[in-house]
């Protein structure tokens, strides 16, 4: 996974609290240019989905993993910066 996978995780600790569709933020994504992609869901049901372009789950469990490790990291510097702030 390159850097460019940081920036967003970023954007999504920060933004967490803004209310956005599913439909939002699958028209943002489509602006991205990507070399892979995995799609995560709930559908209307309750149930889960899940879909990707590469064809090996192993990859896409990669995947999933590397964006658990940016969202850990953005959290951290969050909470990093904000204990700074008050000390």
């Amino acid at each position: 996974m390159s850097e460019q996978a940081q920036p967003n995780a970023d954007e999504l600790i920060a933004d967490r609290k803004a209310e956005k569709t599913a439909r939002r933020v699958l028209e943002v994504a489509l602006q991205q240019k990507f070399e892979a992609v995995a799609v995560l869901g709930f559908t209307a049901d309750g149930g889960i989905y899940v879909t990707a372009s590469c064809s090996h789950g192993g990859d896409v469990l990669w995947l999933m993993e590397a964006a658990k490790m940016a969202l850990l990291e953005a959290a951290k510097k969050e909470t990093t910066n904000a204990v700074e702030r008050k000390g």
